[in-house]
């Protein structure tokens, strides 16, 4: 398998990337009303997003923590953040 060794830096990335992207589940969840006035999204799609952001984050930490990474998964959190 083709791996990355966890370099300070691809670590920082990762752990940022899952604080931010909790920060927004948190948000979309706890303040879909909220966030639905503003936007005009509906409340519901707002928390799903919210809610399917979790196991991204989960993913996102668990990457982090890891010595090595495959390269596929780097470039598959590219890939979901541009998509995003």
């Amino acid at each position: 398998m083709n791996t990355l060794a966890m370099s300070p830096f691809l670590r920082r990335v990762l752990t940022a990337d899952a604080a931010l992207s909790g920060a927004s589940a948190v948000l979309m969840l706890a303040g879909s009303g909220s966030l639905s006035s503003l936007t005009g999204l509906p409340t519901t799609l707002l928390a799903v997003a919210g809610a399917a952001l979790l196991p991204y984050v989960a993913w996102l930490l668990w990457l982090a923590r890891r010595p090595a990474v495959p390269r596929g998964a780097v470039w598959s959190v590219v890939a979901l953040n541009l998509v995003w």
